[in-house]
């Protein structure tokens, strides 16, 4: 699932599995709200929101299961504000679980790792 330039959006309850790219990927958005899904077994990242340019701003991944991707489980890259909370990951293929680069006031209250290399 790919989401570009997108403002106001809310991906909920989907199963992304099996791709050749990351299960979630969001760029250059505002206010995006990524609940209740379940990411797993993509060549990629789980869940990704990065930049193109400048990036998102104001993005929350909860209540997520991101298990058994090629890559991260959750990666945020160049966001500003943000909520990371209540997702499980596990069992993913990059030795960074979570990553999270070049982005300001995101908050981590609550995240499940186990499982992974």
């Amino acid at each position: 699932m790919e989401l570009s330039f997108g403002n106001d959006v809310t991906v909920t309850n989907n199963e992304t599995a099996r791709n050749a790219q990351s299960g979630i990927h969001v760029t250059e958005s505002h206010n995006v709200r990524i609940c209740g899904n379940l990411v797993e077994g993509n060549d990629r990242d789980g869940i990704a929101a990065d930049a193109l340019m400048a990036g998102c701003r104001e993005v929350e991944i909860s209540g997520n299961l991101s298990r058994n991707n090629g890559g991260h489980g959750i990666e945020v890259d160049h966001a500003v504000g943000g909520l990371v909370e209540n997702n499980s990951v596990l069992d993913n293929g990059n030795v960074r679980q979570l990553s999270v680069t070049a982005s300001k006031a995101i908050h981590f209250p609550r995240t499940n790792f186990s499982d992974n290399q």
